[in-house]
């Protein structure tokens, strides 16, 4: 799946839940931090990931600080292969 598949259907909820595993997750990351840098991405991932675990019934699972981390390392990453 392309980085636009995934993020169009993680913000409108028809991912389904299996399929957002933690190389998804990864993905997601990548692509918000490359399309907004890391202080957008934080923003756009965080409500993505709040509406798609609600979606799913899954309110308590969004944490601020692993997503803020991960975005973090994924983004410290990209620069190191500049």
């Amino acid at each position: 799946m392309t980085c636009d598949e995934l993020i169009r259907q993680l913000e409108d909820c028809t991912l389904p839940l299996p399929m957002f595993d933690h190389r998804a997750h990864v993905q997601a990351g990548f692509a918000y931090l490359q399309r907004h840098g890391y202080a957008g991405a934080l923003i756009a991932m965080a409500g993505a990931l709040r509406r798609f675990a609600a979606h799913h019934g899954k309110h308590g699972l969004y944490h601020e600080t692993v997503t803020a981390a991960c975005l973090a390392l994924i983004h410290q990453r990209m620069a190191e292969d500049l």
